[in-house]
């Protein structure tokens, strides 16, 4: 019996969750343009369908606009100067977009913000019930964010706006996670989405300080709040890290997390350095 009540608010949640998902994509739906309208989208959705088309970065299909958007490469080619982690999220619906003639690449491809953007009203109801709100209150403001805020207007772009703020409320949610499950995968994913989001935006890295800090803070909380024989258990634990130069480390429970974070990281955020 106890077993059924526990697993009938989740299932509650997940079908708010799908509910809310639906109605803002159909409400988003109804004023979506299959027309890029920036050519910051140009230049994204460009290096997307090299990538489907080619397999290649480069975005001559707009060499008409010379240095507006792009860089010429070594090999005389036009390269964006934009991330490439929108272009990465695209290839689904690009590849989709030419595969069936009728919908087309720019019409599928536009797609994008509007169902990310209604995903993050998903993450935000998620969050606010993490935090031990409702479901009445998350759903207010996860409607209040999808239909009251700038965020229905870029859900008709092609900006990278929408896709940047999503994984970082979706690091922020991971790292939440991690506060009350103390799953280390938590961790692992919300190095995954600030990798995705550096890699999207350069700008975002002033972002990683942040989540380092927040981080830390939840570690502490978790040691804090952990039984006395958990935490000596974790003091024998013997750690081989050649960074820390030490045989065995009290701080291998907090060293643990950072370093399941920063491996997604470092892979998705040093082929943008290297093209720096």
């Amino acid at each position: 019996m106890s077993v059924n009540n526990q697993q009938r608010p989740k299932k509650n949640n997940f079908a708010l969750a799908i509910a809310l998902f639906l109605f803002l994509l159909s409400v988003y739906l109804l004023t979506y343009t299959p027309r890029i309208n920036s050519s910051d989208g140009l230049a994204m959705f460009a290096t997307a369908e090299s990538l489907v088309r080619r397999a290649a970065l480069d975005i001559e299909q707009i060499r008409w606009m010379d240095l507006q958007q792009g860089t010429y490469g070594l090999d005389g080619l036009l390269y964006s100067r934009k991330g490439i982690g929108v272009p990465v999220g695209l290839l689904p619906l690009t590849w989709l977009g030419l595969i069936i003639p009728w919908f087309g690449s720019v019409s599928t491809s536009l797609l994008f913000n509007v169902i990310i953007t209604a995903l993050t009203a998903v993450l935000i109801l998620a969050y606010l019930q993490e935090l031990g709100y409702k479901q009445r209150t998350g759903l207010i403001v996860a409607l209040t964010f999808g239909l009251s805020t700038l965020a229905w207007p870029y859900a008709k772009s092609l900006f990278s706006d929408p896709f940047s703020g999503f994984l970082l409320l979706a690091a922020a949610y991971a790292l939440l996670k991690f506060r009350s499950t103390r799953q280390l995968r938590y961790p692992l994913l919300a190095g995954l989405f600030l990798g995705w989001n550096v890699a999207t935006r350069y700008a975002e890295a002033l972002f990683l300080v942040v989540f380092g800090l927040l981080l830390l803070y939840y570690l502490f909380t978790i040691y804090d709040d952990s039984p006395r024989n958990e935490v000596e258990r974790d003091l024998r634990l013997k750690t081989h890290l050649s960074l820390f130069a030490i045989r065995y480390s009290p701080l291998w429970h907090l060293q643990r997390p950072f370093y399941l974070s920063a491996l997604p990281l470092s892979a998705s955020t040093s082929p943008v350095m290297a093209t720096r």
